[in-house]
């Protein structure tokens, strides 16, 4: 994440199995002398578009360009209100809308790194569950 966000990329996912870990993910970061932006997508209780969601005082955390490391958990990949295969891209309706849309804002096909800390969490996609084929649709429209 370091490596792009210096070469300019500005958007990143990164996925794990519990919200505890954002705490973590954070500290890993600075470690690395990383002074990049995140936000944890379970602190926003609202659906739509995350660069229309300015107001809410966790996207703030990615300044005026809404840019840095939105952080989410498995099971947020597969919340939505709307559980239809159809509005699963929606992001007035979907978690997993709203990831893609914020990571597409800029390009067609999104830019930065979709990172899968516990990956084991993403399910077999020979078991065909809901998460493995969000992690996969991910994966390849990115």
């Amino acid at each position: 994440i370091l490596d792009q966000w210096n070469r300019g990329t500005r958007r990143h996912v990164w996925v794990s199995a519990t919200s505890d870990l954002y705490s973590d993910a954070i500290r890993d970061l600075t470690d690395l002398g990383a002074d990049i932006p995140c936000m944890a997508l379970s602190k926003v209780h609202s659906y739509g578009a995350i660069d229309d969601l300015k107001s809410n005082p966790e996207v703030r955390k990615l300044g005026k360009m809404c840019d840095g490391v939105l952080f989410l958990t498995y099971s947020m990949l597969v919340a939505a209100r709307n559980k239809s295969e159809e509005a699963r891209s929606d992001p007035k309706v979907s978690r997993f809308g709203q990831v893609f849309a914020w990571l597409t804002k800029h390009t067609e096909r999104g830019e930065g790194l979709i990172c899968f800390d516990e990956a084991h969490k993403a399910k077999n996609l020979d078991q065909n569950s809901k998460v493995a084929r969000l992690v996969d649709e991910l994966q390849r429209s990115c």
